[in-house]
Formats: structure tokens, C-alpha cells, sequence
């Protein structure tokens, strides 16, 4: 279908998230006149579910999650700012769930983007610099007290999350001053977990926190002082701190951290290679050469399944490989290849989905690979 009749896009470049629910698919998308809005995908047909901002202004749906039997997600309208929705893809069952702040935009900060679950079953989110903690309703959302400042957002710069999940609720920096804290959340007070002094007169970069076996791992940049770039751990038995990755020489770059299952994560090296670790020097391994470079603050295309991870791997220009690992070298092998121009990927089952040709005059196609077979299809 096209979606936007006009010569403009139906789907924005920037905010081209997707979420499967039931039987339909959930994103953000425009047709020109009601501006980037809630759409659904079923049974072959896209609908416009709700137009949340009222008009040819935009709600620009994001950061969708899977939360109590609903899908929930971050909007815009001009009455609440940006605030949590959440929807059961009808226009009925569209409905503001969290009004963290009330008006139209927080006082300082950032409004929500980040939206995680605990195995608590509690929702987390930052805005205004304060982390909050959730159980989906409005009165039921409280401030986190006695923190420094909190934002679980990613910049532009560093795409790589500011927060995990960790036991049976969240991790996530603090700052203040030079003092980089991390904290572990679990229903109502904040556990400090380690707190680092960092240069007082130069930005030191704190990112890609995740869960894995041997506890926290967290990846650390500054571009004046080459000793704090670096892979680090936070021993989830005794506390302690331990270096993973040396970067001083050729840093971790600042946004490539992907945390994709509570025991291993995977990262890119500014110098080339995709490395899966368990939070271990001995456990810390290349799984694929990925020469590429990527822009500022692009993501790896990616996608989770069944406790694997579908990426990005190498390119050899215009020539994509699309890989599938475990975190082991054993345990990773290429599911596709030829590609060109990616879009991010969609998961469901045991499937894999992604465009390709994207731009430049390739030919456009949608894939769709079974991981159990490796056989992809257009």
C-alpha cells in the first residue's frame, strides 16, 4: 500500500520501530495528513489505529514494550506533552496510561523514552532527570528519591542502553558531578552498586550497562584521557571492578553495546570485530571481522530470538552479511549474505525480517529467514 500519497514517506527514517502483538503489527507511520501516528498491520491491511495528536501534527510513537497484556509506548499531544500510552490496537483501547508530570512537557529535562520491565513486573522510565518506577497507571507511578541525575535515553552519540534489567528489577548510571554511580532498583529504594570518580574537567561517557553472567558490564569513553575507555564488569558476587576490554589504543566505540540475553551481550570495536562477552576476560570473544564503520549514533541493525542474536556482522561494500549467534564462535554463522542497505529487523517465532535496497537506487525487497533452517526468502 502507499501509505503517504504524497512524493514524502509513509515511514520515518528516524523512527521506524515496529512491535508484534497478537495477531498484528504495531508501528508508527504517516499518511500525509494526520502526521506520524499509531498504525497496525493485519491480515494485509494498515490501519490507522489512533491520530493520539489530534490534527496534521505528530504523536511520533516510540520505544514500544510488551506490558501487562498491552503493548505500551511513548507520545505526544498537546495537552500532556510527551507521556506513556498504551493500546491493545484498537482506537478504544488507545489510551494515555502514565502522566508522569502533569502539562504539556517536563520542567527541565527529557519527557519518557526508554520504557523496561522488570521481572517484578514493574515499568521503569527517566524524565526530568529523575528514574521513576511504574505499574502502569498513573496513580500508581512514584519518583525514585535520593539519586543524582537520571536519564535512561540514549544521545544522539551513544546508541547503547543507560539501562538493564538486573534480578528482579533494573540497573542504571547516575550522575553527579564527576561521580558516575550505577544503582540497582528493585520495587522502591535504590541499591548503590559502585560508585566511580571520573576527570572533574572533561566528559567521560558512561554506556551499554547490561546483565550478564558475571554481573554488570558497562563500556566507558573520554576523548582526553585514553585510561577510562575501556570494557569494565562489576562482579556480581563481591562488587568488584575489573577491566574486560583495554580501549585506550583503539576505543570501544561509544555506541555499540547490545545487551541480548541476562548472560552475554555483544560490542563492536571502533578498530573492526563484533565481540560477545559474558563479563569475563576468558569469556570475551570475536565473533565475526565486521570491517564496516557506521555514523554517529547508528545503530547495528539487530534483532532477539530464542536466546540468539540476528545482526549486522560485515560488509564488504555493497555486500552485507547478515550473521545469527549464540555468543560463541561456534554457535554463530551467517543466516544471510548479498544484502544492502538494511532496515532494522523484526522477530516473531522462529522468523527473522528485514528490508533491504533501501536507498540509493537498490532494489527494494522484504526478507524473511527461518533460523532453524537458515533459509531465507523474499
Amino acid at each position: 500500500r502507499n501509505l503517504n500519497p504524497s512524493t514524502a514517506d509513509g515511514i520515518d527514517q528516524w523512527n521506524n520501530s515496529a512491535i508484534k502483538y497478537n495477531d498484528m503489527l504495531l508501528f508508527a507511520a504517516t499518511d500525509g495528513t494526520s502526521g506520524l501516528e499509531l498504525y497496525r498491520l493485519q491480515s494485509g491491511q494498515i490501519t490507522l489505529v489512533k491520530d493520539i495528536n489530534a490534527g496534521t501534527g505528530s504523536s511520533g510513537p516510540a520505544n514500544f514494550i510488551l506490558y501487562n497484556n498491552k503493548v505500551y509506548f511513548t507520545a505526544y499531544d498537546a495537552t500532556h506533552g510527551e507521556e506513556i500510552w498504551s493500546t491493545d490496537g484498537t482506537v478504544i483501547g488507545t489510551t494515555l496510561a502514565v502522566e508522569a508530570i502533569a502539562g504539556s512537557s517536563p520542567v527541565s529535562g527529557s519527557g519518557p523514552g526508554i520504557l523496561i520491565s522488570g521481572n517484578n513486573n514493574k515499568l521503569y522510565f527517566s524524565v526530568d532527570y529523575n528514574a521513576y518506577i511504574s505499574d502502569g497507571t498513573t496513580v500508581g507511578t512514584s519518583k525514585v528519591n535520593g539519586l543524582g541525575s537520571v536519564d535512561f535515553n540514549e544521545d544522539f552519540s551513544i546508541a547503547s542502553p543507560r539501562v538493564t534489567t538486573y534480578g528482579n528489577g533494573i540497573a542504571f548510571f547516575s550522575k553527579s558531578g564527576a561521580d558516575i554511580s550505577i544503582y540497582t532498583l528493585d520495587v522502591s529504594t535504590p541499591v548503590l552498586l559502585k560508585k566511580i570518580t571520573y576527570d572533574q574537567y572533561s566528559t567521560t561517557y558512561t554506556y551499554g550497562i547490561s546483565e550478564v553472567d558475571a554481573g554488570l558490564l558497562f563500556a566507558s569513553y573520554n576523548t582526553f584521557y585514553s585510561q577510562y575507555n575501556g570494557l569494565f564488569s562489576i562482579n556480581r558476587l563481591d562488587g568488584s571492578l575489573s577491566e574486560i576490554k583495554d580501549a585506550s589504543n583503539a576505543s570501544i566505540d561509544v555506541n555499540r553495546v547490545i545487551h541480548f540475553t541476562t548472560s552475554k551481550a555483544i560490542f563492536k570495536m571502533t578498530s573492526g570485530g563484533i565481540y560477545s562477552t559474558d563479563g569475563t576476560q576468558a569469556g570475551t570473544v570475536k565473533i565475526t571481522p565486521a570491517t564496516y564503520t557506521l555514523s554517529q549514533g547508528e545503530h547495528i541493525p539487530h534483532a532477539i530470538i530464542n536466546n540468539k542474536i540476528v545482526f549486522y556482522g560485515d560488509e564488504v561494500f555493497p555486500h552485507t552479511k547478515i550473521y545469527i549467534s549464540d555468543g560463541t564462535v561456534a554457535g554463530t554463522s551467517i543466516l544471510a549474505s548479498d544484502q544492502s542497505y538494511l532496515s532494522n529487523f523484526i522477530s516473531s517465532g522462529n522468523t527473522v525480517s528485514w528490508g533491504s535496497g533501501l536507498v540509493n537506487g537498490f532494489n527494494p525487497r522484504i526478507w524473511t529467514a527461518d533460523i532453524s533452517t537458515k533459509v531465507s526468502t523474499i
